[in-house]
């Protein structure tokens, strides 16, 4: 549903609902056609759906929904986020994701439920899944973060689309190449994906994602997945960086939904929080605005 509805589906929402239209459209993994995105976050999640199958889903195709217990105990609803494959763990909280009711091991459907309360309650029993007790997630957080970094620099510096296709197939087959495993990422469950993502080095995920290559975005690529942060690219000396963000930046922006209106005519939205746990801060966001995205605002 929230990939699907059409901005007039949103706007029938909002008068029988009483929520605002601008509510429903931050709520969407992605844009109505015809809308343009001016916050990085929201940007994020839009760009992950449309260039990669990193949603999280069962061999037959239903959705799957993790969750942080104690994220749930602070605020009862279920973050964008935790929809991806590559999200394990919680990074504010440090513990593993569940994606299913410890109590009685069903899935969680929010569209089963009846009602809607205070409380994050399984669909199936109505257990309160914040009293869930998590694992560690230390572990797997590492690798996670190094992926979600890589993930915010490409997004956010606009990428050309062969190459986020690209990197986003490597990490659904982190599996196979580093476990053996043929099930895909995105649908293997939470405790198998924080396994692999344990045992993950860094050389093993340049080598894997990146490879051997000499062109100045590979160097970048492999930085970030070497250090784990984007920060590490001001490190590198000022005519290196003038070098390699001079062939680097040559590539052309991925191109925004189709049939996307400007922002002036279509409006676009915001959303919060500003900064998600895709990234560990968001910082990558800085390096990856051109004039044009200065001036309007829309990050595309």
């Amino acid at each position: 549903m929230d990939l699907t509805l059409t901005a007039a589906d949103l706007r029938f929402l909002a008068a029988r609902s009483g929520n605002s239209f601008e509510t429903l459209f931050n709520a969407m993994l992605l844009p109505p056609p015809g809308f343009l995105i001016a916050n990085d976050t929201v940007n994020l999640h839009a760009a992950l759906v449309r260039y990669g199958r990193l949603l999280l889903r069962t061999q037959s195709g239903r959705p799957v929904l993790q969750f942080c217990p104690s994220c749930l105990a602070a605020g009862a609803y279920f973050r964008k986020d935790w929809r991806f494959a590559h999200l394990v763990a919680c990074p504010q909280h440090k513990r593993q994701l569940l994606d299913r009711c410890p109590a009685c091991g069903g899935t969680i459907d929010l569209l089963e439920q009846r009602s809607v309360g205070r409380r994050a309650l399984c669909p199936s029993c109505r257990y309160d899944l914040s009293h869930a007790e998590a694992p560690d997630g230390i572990g797997a957080l590492k690798t996670q973060q190094r992926l979600a970094e890589l993930l915010d620099f490409l997004i956010n510096r606009g990428a050309r689309t062969a190459l986020m296709r690209d990197v986003l197939t490597k990490i659904r087959g982190l599996p196979q190449a580093l476990a053996g495993r043929p099930t895909p990422l995105s649908q293997l469950g939470v405790a198998a994906r924080a396994n692999v993502f344990h045992k993950a080095t860094p050389r093993q995920l340049s080598q894997w994602i990146v490879g051997t290559g000499d062109l100045p975005e590979d160097r970048w690529h492999r930085l970030i997945l070497d250090h784990g942060s984007v920060d590490v690219l001001a490190g590198a000396g000022p005519r290196r960086r003038a070098a390699d963000h001079s062939a680097a930046s040559a590539a052309p922006s991925p191109e925004p939904a189709r049939g996307a209106r400007t922002a002036a005519r279509a409006g676009s939205f915001d959303s919060s929080p500003a900064a998600s746990s895709l990234s560990r801060s968001g910082r990558s966001r800085r390096l990856s605005s051109s004039k044009r995205d200065r001036k309007t605002g829309v990050v595309t």
